[in-house]
């Protein structure tokens, strides 16, 4: 079955913003990696936050779609969680652990979308 990873990720993207995520952001990543072709990078302003974002997309993917992620982690980290589904990768971070890691600057030449 042919998943719409555009349509998910702009799920993911209103999903963090529904739970007060700052700076949500949608990226096309087709040119810049092969990793995926959507990115969706959200910061969490605490380890409760950024669990109940994690645990509320992997939730709505699996009730609505039947969707689990092909690998997560950071299930116990106050900093960072990622989910990887495959066409697209969700990156839900502390304000600290994203001007570390600074994601936004090495997706930087992909194509920022709304979600």
């Amino acid at each position: 079955m042919k998943r719409n990873f555009l349509a998910l990720a702009r799920s993911a993207g209103r999903i963090a913003d529904s739970k007060k995520a700052d700076n949500v952001v949608l990226i096309n990543i087709q040119k810049v990696t092969s990793e995926a072709d959507y990115a969706v990078i959200a910061s969490a302003g605490s380890s409760l936050q950024v669990n109940s974002i994690r645990q509320t997309i992997m939730q709505d993917f699996n009730d609505k779609d039947g969707l689990l992620p092909l690998y997560s982690d950071g299930r116990q980290s106050a900093y960072w969680s990622v989910l990887d589904y495959g066409g697209m990768v969700i990156h839900i971070m502390s304000p600290q652990a994203r001007a570390f890691y600074n994601l936004d600057k090495i997706y930087s030449d992909g194509r920022k979308l709304k979600f």
